[in-house]
């Protein structure tokens, strides 16, 4: 049977993952590049703030992003599934499971999650050695990401979590 949905296999997220937890933080453009190069990557457009990649993966919507802050990656976004509204005959269930699939994949590198987003099932992450933060989350829009947080980032979150922070706030709310 074909699955609807199309995603990351575990396969494919297993170098991501080993990739970016022997990541030295603060890592650079050029070090980005070089490790998309290596996962098989190629650069679609370099901006001020982001650098934008093309990725093998069987998904519609290849891509993964690096965001930048003063000269330094703050987090990578991966994209683990196709949008569910832009697949014929998939569904949110179709997600739920991609979501599970690509959660159960960075596990066996890494161990059960450190946490899921504050209690949500649709998100987990993991504390890497190095500092950085591995997720994975299924979003509103029934599509799953695979995020890397840099040490900066993953110290944030964390002050956010010793200080009794709401993760799911809105901080552009009145």
């Amino acid at each position: 049977m074909t699955d609807p949905l199309p995603a990351l296999s575990s396969a494919d997220v297993r170098p991501i993952v080993e990739a970016f937890r022997a990541v030295c933080w603060p890592l650079d453009g050029e070090g980005i590049t070089a490790i998309a190069r290596d996962l098989g990557w190629d650069v679609d457009m370099v901006r001020k703030r982001a650098i934008a990649f093309r990725t093998p993966y069987a998904l519609s919507a290849c891509d993964a992003t690096a965001f930048v802050r003063d000269g330094a990656v703050r987090e990578v976004s991966v994209m683990a599934s196709d949008q569910v509204a832009r697949t014929p005959g998939a569904s949110g269930e179709d997600a739920a499971r991609v979501f599970g699939a690509v959660r159960d994949a960075v596990a066996e590198l890494l161990g059960a999650p450190a946490g899921p987003a504050s209690g949500r099932s649709s998100a987990a992450f993991w504390d890497l050695e190095n500092r950085g933060r591995i997720w994975v989350e299924k979003l509103a829009a029934d599509v799953v990401v695979l995020y890397v947080h840099s040490e900066w980032f993953a110290d944030l979150e964390r002050d956010e979590e010793r200080l009794g922070i709401d993760p799911d706030r809105d901080p552009l709310a009145g």
